[in-house]
């Protein structure tokens, strides 16, 4: 079985900053699942008290993670994480770079050119002509649009 459910459930359940889950996870040597299913005395060696508990709130969710992932991958996201060696290269240059990308879509678009947009989930009549019409000349322009697909501008 993969372990993308454990990546959800450290993003979901524990609420840890990508900063932290980056940290997390390179203390265990990338293991996610042996941090998952580890003790919470070994979670203390490794890791600083507030992040074992937050790992161990996290585990208590797997089941439902998984059950989150499947559906997921029933939509056709697929899952990359900073350790993954398809992680986009240009990204880990970014200071505070996302520890994980849930990508719907061309995977060979991560090396393209792109255009990262940020929108309101509460958008105005305005806002979400503007959101079309910069989606219009983005693809005229044949570059990449990046977005969350938040609800919004971001799904206009």
């Amino acid at each position: 079985m993969s372990n993308e459910h454990l990546w959800l459930a450290l993003q979901a359940y524990a609420r840890l900053s990508p900063s932290k889950i980056r940290k997390v996870v390179k203390a265990c040597s990338g293991d996610i699942e042996g941090l998952f299913y580890s003790p919470t005395a070994h979670l203390s060696k490794i890791l600083d008290e507030q992040s074992a508990e937050m790992v161990q709130k996290a585990s208590e969710h797997r089941d439902e993670a998984l059950y989150e992932w499947e559906e997921m991958m029933d939509k056709g996201i697929r899952l990359f994480t900073f350790i993954d060696t398809s992680y986009p290269e240009r990204l880990l240059s970014v200071r505070n770079f996302p520890p994980m990308l849930y990508v719907w879509g061309r995977v060979e678009l991560f090396n393209t050119i792109g255009i990262g947009i940020c929108g309101s989930r509460h958008a105005s009549e305005d806002g979400l002509r503007h959101s079309r019409r910069f989606g219009f000349l983005t693809a005229k322009l044949c570059l990449t649009l990046i977005s969350g697909y938040d609800s919004g501008t971001e799904t206009e």
